[in-house]
């Protein structure tokens, strides 16, 4: 297979690269005789997911059916990767969001207790319902794993060697699971989060302060709570506490442990978006230079990234030998929504910038495509498994972030794919490869000259 003639970093005037020379230097050198059909891989790609939409079907964590699809996809890769591996990791599928309930009886207990007066007792309580929220949630630790039983799921491996020392690595990677079915987002869409979410959140914050703020008066302030001004303040708190009693208890009812979704766009998109960049490498002639290309294909991601944390703890030493690049694509649908997330977890994981930058560049430059950088609210993408254990990665994601009716419902099915928007992803990652194995971590500044 041939290499691809371009130049090195040391040819050029200095050690530092502008945005600008990296973008002319793609143009001129990265695609000179190479033949790519994206349109022919989006069609491949989108039979596929039909394929396994039809035949396997939903893919609930850790269940056959999700090790029936990795299965299918890896018989895939070994056509086309030096290696291909299974690897098994121990999930506890229930926990992830199994804390509703619990922090469900919890909160309400809690409002009961500022009722009653006593904010002591109304403040353990909310500290006790937001404790699981709080690490299994918003964290994504595996605090309450241990409550529930266990399963197992697994991620599949595929590697191709560069034709010269490996100096480098770049992993691109989806995942293979389905979520449970969110029942509101199916029936209210992106209104779920006004309605029902966020009075949920207010009533969390609400009993939270306003038991501290009676606290300090009867102990610190010595003014007690029958105080004549601070019971009307308790009565209208109390009022809009018990306003969002009925949104609480709807929450019992926010996810079907029993229905999983088909998963059609979130996330055999971001599977085949990997699977295709291998397959249009291998086809085109094109073994890159220095750079080991890995495709990542991840279980359970949907129960808290435990596929991803279970690859990178299993692999960290590896992955920190030489410089690493992961870049998780999840959920292609909307051209217009393509971006990449900066922030990651809930916001509050930091991606890779100049990871990002370089994808940039492969989308502006190669496929024009501006691809603006966001912050996921709620939720998470693979790429955080990664940052969390100091390995720079990226996520591509092409989807509207305020929580549209298809998403994680059953109208994420195989009528809902967009192939423009698949192969826009495929063409994006497959020059961020070529990119990566040209100039690696190379500093890409605005203002360097």
């Amino acid at each position: 297979m041939a290499s691809i003639d371009s130049l090195s970093l040391s040819t050029l005037t200095s050690d530092k690269i502008t945005k600008e020379q990296l973008m002319n230097q793609s143009k001129d050198d990265l695609n000179m005789d190479m033949k790519q059909d994206f349109t022919q891989l989006s069609v491949y790609a989108c039979d596929q997911i039909k394929n396994i939409c039809a035949t396997i079907g939903p893919r609930e964590p850790g269940s056959q059916q999700e090790f029936d699809a990795l299965k299918l996809m890896g018989k895939q890769l070994e056509q086309m990767a030096d290696k291909v591996e299974i690897e098994k990791f121990t999930i506890h599928k229930y926990a992830f969001l199994g804390f509703i309930p619990f922090s469900v009886v919890f909160l309400l207990y809690a409002i009961f207790m500022y009722w009653k007066h006593k904010p002591v007792y109304s403040l353990i309580l909310i500290l006790i319902a937001l404790t699981p929220m709080l690490f299994e949630f918003l964290l994504y630790y595996q605090f309450t794993d241990p409550l529930y039983p266990s399963q197992t799921s697994h991620n599949v491996i595929a590697t191709i060697k560069p034709t010269g020392a490996v100096q480098r690595r770049i992993i691109i990677a989806g995942h293979a699971d389905s979520q449970y079915e969110w029942i509101f987002t199916l029936l209210m869409g992106k209104y779920f989060i006004t309605f029902i979410l966020i009075p949920c959140f207010i009533s969390i914050g609400l009993t939270f302060v306003a038991s501290c703020i009676e606290i300090m008066q009867m102990y610190f302030v010595h003014n007690s709570a029958n105080n004549e001004s601070l019971g009307q303040v308790h009565h209208i708190i109390l009022m809009i506490l018990v306003s969002t009693v009925p949104q609480i208890i709807l929450m019992l009812f926010f996810w079907n442990p029993w229905k999983s979704i088909p998963g059609a766009n979130d996330n055999l998109t971001g599977c085949y978006t990997s699977i295709c960049t291998m397959k249009q490498l291998v086809s085109s002639g094109i073994k890159l230079k220095n750079t080991e290309l890995v495709v990542l294909l991840t279980g359970s991601e949907e129960i808290g990234i435990r596929g991803a944390k279970a690859y990178v703890k299993q692999h960290k030493k590896q992955l920190l030998d030489i410089p690493t690049l992961a870049v998780t694509v999840d959920t292609i649908h909307d051209c217009d929504q393509m971006s990449l997330l900066i922030r990651d977890l809930n916001g509050l994981c930091k991606n890779d910038l100049k990871s990002a930058e370089m994808i940039q560049c492969a989308a502006s430059n190669k496929c024009g495509v501006q691809i603006p950088l966001k912050t996921i609210p709620m939720g998470s993408t693979d790429a955080a498994a990664f940052t969390q254990a100091g390995i720079k990665s990226a996520s591509l994601t092409a989807m509207d972030l305020s929580c549209p009716r298809w998403y994680h419902t059953r109208l994420d099915n195989a009528d809902n794919l967009v192939p423009q928007a698949v192969q826009k992803s495929i063409e994006i990652c497959y020059y961020t490869a070529l990119l990566f194995d040209e100039f690696g971590f190379s500093d890409i500044s605005k203002d360097s000259k």
